[in-house]
């Protein structure tokens, strides 16, 4: 099996590669870097620019792993990987979440919780997880993340624009950044009414729009996390080598929760 980072993982979020070896360790799932890979490349920039070229880089990237799955833990990354997969039958292409949920399931990753993290948070899918006629999740009112978070011992709040896109990708935040911004405005509004303690993300693009956007926007402060670090933290991993504590948004309150825990049975 091989992990596919993408760039914002390696660039900007790196505790999100270190978490999810983590876990795949702790669950006795042999994994390892996909090398040589490139930039997938984005599922809506690059293909908008040529349909061609965005293909053969990521037949390319397929390539590499020469049979083996190939784990993803971003949206875009997934979207392009899963669909000149499954387009030129080649390939075994999965989300960390949908893998996580699918291969596992709660009840098991369950046992491998070492400490239940209560906190609220809110989730959010992002657009290409459950859009464009994936089978494993419905595209309407996803429930896949909401129960992955909730056996760590959070509770998945509901909120306002649940499902509305953030508004980093498609190329949107960098091409139009105002727009973008008043996209994450809506949506943390939201947000912010159902006093959370943190977002829940699968996504690293999403994160940094959550994260490097609130910064600009100057009117939340919201923690934003990708599950797999959360999950990490539940597993037994120091909430530093997370990579948490490096977010552009982070507060006190949030880490003291994350490290305290609570143990089972407590």
């Amino acid at each position: 099996m091989k992990f596919f980072p993408g760039c914002m993982i390696h660039n900007r979020y790196p505790g999100i590669e270190r978490s999810l070896f983590f876990v795949f360790e702790k669950l006795g799932v042999d994994i390892e870097p996909l090398r040589k890979s490139s930039c997938c490349p984005a599922p809506s920039i690059a293909k908008s620019v040529s349909a061609e070229m965005w293909e053969e880089i990521a037949l390319r990237n397929i390539r590499l792993a020469n049979g083996d799955t190939i784990i993803t833990a971003c949206n875009g990354c997934f979207t392009t990987l899963l669909e000149v997969s499954e387009k030129h039958g080649i390939g075994d292409v999965r989300h960390v979440a949908e893998f996580l949920y699918t291969e596992f399931g709660p009840k098991e990753i369950k046992k491998n919780i070492v400490k239940k993290i209560p906190i609220r948070v809110a989730v959010h899918y992002g657009c290409h997880f459950f859009r464009g006629g994936k089978k494993f999740t419905s595209p309407e009112r996803p429930k896949m993340l909401d129960e992955l978070v909730e056996i760590l011992g959070a509770e998945s709040v509901d909120h306002r624009y649940k499902f509305m896109c953030c508004g980093g990708g498609g190329g949107v935040r960098a091409g139009a950044k105002e727009i973008s911004l008043n996209i994450l405005d809506k949506k943390l509004a939201g947000i912010s009414e159902a006093n959370v303690d943190a977002i829940v993300v699968i996504c690293p693009l999403c994160l940094n729009q959550f994260d490097a956007g609130q910064m600009e926007l100057k009117k939340y402060n919201i923690p934003s996390i990708h599950y797999i670090q959360l999950l990490a933290i539940a597993m037994g991993l120091e909430v530093d080598q997370s990579g948490v504590t490096t977010h552009r948004i982070v507060s006190e309150e949030l880490v003291e929760k994350l490290e305290k825990g609570e143990l089972y049975g407590d």
